[in-house]
C-alpha cells in the first residue's frame, strides 16, 4: 500500500468514527404520553404536564411537524398496552414536500403553518396506554402529535434556539395546559458538537477522494521531472570542464597573439 492509499484509508477510518460519534451524542428528545384513567401525563425530556382528563379511545396516531435547519425524525415509537407493548416503523428523517421554502427557523417571523403529516399509524387503544417516542433533530415549528379517538387530543412541543415549551390542546384547540421546557445546556453542547463533527467528518471524504485523484498525477509529474534531471545531469556534470577548456583556450590564445607582435616588431 503506497502512501496515497495509506493517508486515503485513515481518512476514510476517521470519517466513520467521526460520523459514529455524532450519531451517538446527537440531539434527541424523548416524548411520552400515558392514559392513567383519570389524568393524562405529556413529558417532553424531563418537563411534564399532567391534566386531570382521559381518554376512552385511540384510533390514530399521527405526527405533523415542518422542517428544521436540523431535520427532525424519529428513532423509535413503541406503544404499551394491555400487558403488550409494540414498536413501530418510524422515518429516520421526516419527509417534507420538494420546493417548500427553506426554514428560517424561530429566531425570525415565519406565519408559513405547512406542517405536513410525517407519521400516519392506525391503532386500536381503549382504556389505560403509554406512547413512548424518541425524535431527533430540532424542532423549530411545533410538533404535533393528535390521537385521534374519543375525544381526540393534541400534544404539542416546540424545542428550537428561542422558543421551547410543550402544551396540550383539545380537539377545538382550546389550551389545556402548557409549561415551558428546563434547559437541557449538555443537550445542546452535544448536538452543537455533533455538527462540527459531521463537518469535519465530510471534510475528511472531500481530502480523501481529491487526494486520491490527485496523487497518480503528482507521482506522474514527479517522474518527469526525475527524467528531466537524469537529462540534464551530464551536460551540467561537464560543464566545469568546458569551462576550463575555454579559459585555457584563451589563454592559448593570447599568448600566440602576444609572439605574432613581436615577431613582427623585429
Amino acid at each position: 500500500m503506497n502512501r496515497t492509499r495509506r493517508t486515503a484509508f485513515f481518512l476514510l477510518l476517521a470519517a466513520t468514527a467521526l460520523w459514529l460519534v455524532a450519531a451517538t451524542v446527537d440531539r434527541r428528545t424523548e416524548v411520552v404520553i400515558e392514559n392513567l384513567g383519570h389524568h393524562l401525563r405529556f413529558a417532553v425530556a424531563g418537563t411534564e404536564l399532567v391534566i386531570p382528563d382521559t381518554i376512552a379511545s385511540v384510533d390514530r396516531i399521527t405526527i405533523r411537524a415542518a422542517d428544521s435547519i436540523d431535520r427532525p425524525g424519529a428513532i423509535l415509537l413503541e406503544i404499551d398496552h394491555d400487558g403488550a407493548s409494540e414498536r413501530r416503523p418510524v422515518p429516520r428523517r421526516f419527509a417534507t414536500s420538494p420546493g417548500d421554502p427553506a426554514p428560517v427557523g424561530d429566531w425570525w417571523v415565519d406565519h408559513r403553518d405547512q406542517r405536513p403529516s410525517v407519521l400516519d399509524e392506525n391503532v386500536n387503544l381503549q382504556g389505560p396506554f403509554a406512547i413512548r417516542a424518541v425524535l431527533s433533530g430540532r424542532f423549530s415549528s411545533e410538533l404535533t402529535i393528535t390521537l385521534e379517538g374519543r375525544p381526540t387530543v393534541y400534544f404539542s412541543l416546540r424545542r428550537g434556539l428561542m422558543d421551547n415549551y410543550l402544551a396540550i390542546r383539545r380537539s377545538d384547540g382550546s389550551l389545556l395546559d402548557v409549561t415551558t421546557l428546563d434547559p437541557t445546556p449538555t443537550a445542546d453542547l452535544a448536538a452543537l458538537a455533533a455538527q462540527l463533527l459531521r463537518a469535519i467528518a465530510g471534510a475528511c471524504l472531500v481530502i480523501a477522494f481529491v487526494g486520491r485523484n490527485v496523487g497518480p498525477q503528482r507521482n506522474h509529474v514527479h517522474h518527469l521531472r526525475r527524467i528531466r534531471r537524469k537529462q540534464l545531469a551530464g551536460p551540467i556534470c561537464q560543464l566545469p570542464q568546458i569551462i576550463h577548456a575555454r579559459r585555457v583556450g584563451h589563454r592559448l590564445g593570447q599568448d600566440q597573439g602576444g609572439v605574432d607582435h613581436r615577431l613582427c616588431d623585429a
